[in-house]
């Protein structure tokens, strides 16, 4: 049954405890309609693509990691913090709503290595220059992973709102409020369930000078993104499960 704190999710939380703690800074969103029938050959089985009015969405998320550490410890030096970037699509399993990774690029070469043992997700070792300055994020981006192409981001966002909470059923609250992730490894379909409170949004600006890391994905025909920001996330992630 879910406590008061807990009713902006779609199911209860994990019966076990968490395991890594994270906080997320100067959250880009920037969400892109797609044809189902590009996307669905990169979902695996076992997942159904899911879509928001008969549309698929791919979304690239931009932040900087802070204060990173286990349940019950400090964080390690050297991992506590690094520039990430991710770009995700969103499936569904037994109806529980998440998102399916297609990579996840970040600048520290140590929590590269030990998501993808731990976590078996598609993390590369990226060159990023993450900057605040004025309200503003400048991020640029080049995947450096070996035998990996070198994938490009250049983008400049800021807020452009007052802060607001998505509404249920709405197309933001779709797009932004997943609580679980979804990979595979040796045939089998793991689970990966996060927690936090709802997101505290921002309409937003961007300018992408660079973005090969989604056209590589769906082509050079995105249309203009929904964009939205975040100021600061506080999330609690728990170790994968097969998900049978």
């Amino acid at each position: 049954m879910q406590h008061s704190s807990e009713t902006h999710r779609q199911y209860d939380l994990p019966d076990r405890p968490w395991l890594l703690h994270q906080t997320w800074e100067n959250v880009l969103f920037a969400h892109w309609p797609v044809k189902k029938d590009v996307l669905e050959p990169y979902i695996p089985r076992g997942l159904q693509l899911d879509t928001y009015h008969d549309s698929a969405w791919i979304s690239l998320l931009s932040f900087f990691v802070d204060d990173l550490h286990p349940r019950a410890m400090v964080p390690f030096p050297g991992i506590r913090a690094f520039p990430e970037v991710n770009l995700r699509t969103y499936v569904t399993r037994f109806d529980r709503p998440g998102v399916w990774f297609f990579s996840l690029d970040a600048g520290n070469a140590l929590a590269v290595a030990l998501a993808r043992r731990f976590f078996r997700l598609p993390y590369y070792r990226a060159k990023v220059h993450f900057e605040r300055a004025n309200g503003r994020t400048r991020v640029s981006l080049t995947r450096c992973h070996r035998k990996q192409p070198p994938y490009q981001l250049d983008v400049d966002y800021k807020a452009a709102s007052s802060v607001f909470e998505s509404q249920k059923g709405s197309l933001t609250s779709w797009l932004t409020d997943r609580y679980c992730l979804f990979t595979t490894a040796r045939g089998r379909l793991y689970r990966g369930d996060i927690h936090h409170r709802p997101w505290a949004l921002q309409e937003a600006e961007a300018i992408f000078r660079t973005n090969t890391l989604a056209s590589s994905l769906c082509g050079s025909h995105l249309t203009a993104p929904r964009l939205h920001y975040s100021q600061q996330q506080h999330v609690h992630i728990w170790p994968l499960v097969i998900d049978e």
